[in-house]
């Protein structure tokens, strides 16, 4: 608060806005002591919330694990190694999009956004992810390539928002791409009628190599199954919170892939 003297003190909202201005350039409060930094600490003992997150922040970034790092590197290696020529922006943390991705229409932004809810989602849970461009690499049949590659493997984003039945078909849209695939389920399912729909499926076409990953938003629920599970019928069991596993997307361990 400005301080006044005994004579009568009239500020519009600009007078106000320039005193303030005055203040934050002469970089003192009115008793003259300095303006602490947003996020700085006025003194030890009262940290402000701002002091606070700094705190929290530097914390997490000590805790980001080198098998994170060696991660990071190795999706990024796999989209240049895919797309040599391709140039990429980092959108968020951790999220990186080829610049030839960038939406030109509102059907593209409808699905960029799309794509970028079950990124977030994933990058939650400590991995690293690159939008790949909607045209397939140099070489490769002239189909549209998968969405993503997710720590180190390329990957097919799906969202289901329909039926039990659109389970099946997505999952058949996306296998035909890639056999890493991701669900993100809007949809009013349980695990139980998903993992029953797609074992069913895998069990007839005999598939045994992919894997994939399940985010029921409405129970905020993680899971990650292999299709030799779900083809053989075995028990599923509820994936349990623990550390991020990036092999256990690639099928190389039993750890789960950072459930929630």
């Amino acid at each position: 608060m400005i301080p006044s003297d005994n004579s009568s003190l009239k500020c519009d909202v600009y007078t106000l806005l320039s005193c303030f201005c005055i203040l934050v350039l002469v970089g003192n409060k009115p008793d003259g002591s300095p303006i602490p930094e947003i996020g700085e600490t006025e003194n030890e003992n009262n940290l402000s919330v701002g002091g606070k997150n700094k705190v929290v922040n530097k914390k997490s970034d000590m805790q980001e694990t080198s098998e994170q790092q060696d991660n990071a590197e190795k999706t990024k290696q796999t989209a240049i190694g895919l797309y040599p020529r391709e140039k990429w922006e980092l959108l968020e943390n951790r999220i990186y999009i080829a610049k030839s991705r960038m939406p030109r229409s509102t059907e593209q932004l409808h699905i960029l956004d799309k794509e970028l809810r079950q990124a977030r989602i994933l990058v939650d849970r400590g991995s690293t992810v690159y939008l790949l461009p909607e045209t397939p690499p140099h070489g490769k049949k002239r189909i549209k390539f998968p969405d993503a590659v997710v720590d180190g493997v390329v990957m097919e984003f799906k969202t289901i928002t329909g039926s039990i039945r659109q389970v099946e078909v997505r999952y058949k849209e996306a296998r035909a791409k890639t056999e890493h695939i991701f669900f993100k389920i809007d949809a009013n399912l349980t695990r139980h009628e998903v993992t029953r729909k797609l074992s069913g499926y895998i069990k007839r076409k005999g598939y045994t190599g992919g894997v994939i990953l399940a985010y029921f938003s409405q129970s905020d629920e993680f899971h990650r199954w292999t299709e030799t599970e779900l083809g053989k019928n075995v028990s599923l069991r509820q994936k349990k919170s623990g550390p991020c596993d990036p092999a256990a997307i690639r099928g190389k361990s039993d750890k789960p892939k950072c459930p929630r």
